[in-house]
């Protein structure tokens, strides 16, 4: 199986590797997508535009390819009441949008790890009032916010902490990627 994504990230990259054994990978950055840093209630939006944006930026008709892979952690209330989301609970999620080479997607999402309000609220507020795409979400992530209180906790990974549950983003984008190995069993 060979599959693009639209992440640079090792960490992303690993997990696509250990759960789904691509023979290889082709990698593309969406560093200039123009999404936000930290998705609020657009997490699935975001993985989707990730998608667009490589698909826009590349003429993807002379690789071969079996699937484009895009992955995006969110911060969500609205879609998550069943996970612990609602207006004073927030949950992160990671989603993950497969496209095969026929232009067909599927979704697909981790489990959902809870962060304080008061965090995501920081992001918020740190986030200038006429950043463009604050219609996603937020300029500044709530991990930073996290980093900013607690600077030994690592930003992109602050679950991974006791004091946050100790359930590593690695495991939540492992747990996301299992979700396709398990329903959809021929991408393995």
């Amino acid at each position: 199986m060979i599959v693009i994504t639209t992440t640079k990230s090792s960490v992303k990259l690993e997990a696509i590797k250990k759960i789904l054994n691509p023979s290889s990978i082709i990698s593309y950055s969406t560093e200039n997508a123009g999404l936000p840093a930290q998705p609020v209630n657009t997490g699935l939006i975001c993985c989707h535009e990730r998608i667009n944006f490589i698909k826009s930026m590349n003429d993807l008709s002379n690789i071969k390819y079996d699937y484009i892979i895009s992955i995006e952690n969110g911060i969500d209330t609205i879609n998550h009441y069943e996970k612990g989301g609602d207006a004073y609970h927030f949950v992160d999620i990671c989603y993950i949008v497969i496209e095969d080479n026929l232009g067909n997607r599927q979704e697909y999402e981790s489990v959902a790890i809870p962060i304080p309000t008061k965090y995501l609220e920081k992001a918020q507020n740190a986030t200038s009032a006429n950043y463009k795409y604050r219609n996603l979400g937020y300029e500044y992530t709530a991990g930073s916010m996290i980093n900013k209180e607690f600077p030994h906790i690592d930003s992109t990974n602050w679950m991974n902490d006791p004091k946050f549950g100790g359930f590593s983003r690695v495991k939540q984008i492992e747990s996301a990627i299992n979700n396709v190995k398990h329903i959809h069993q021929q991408l393995i």
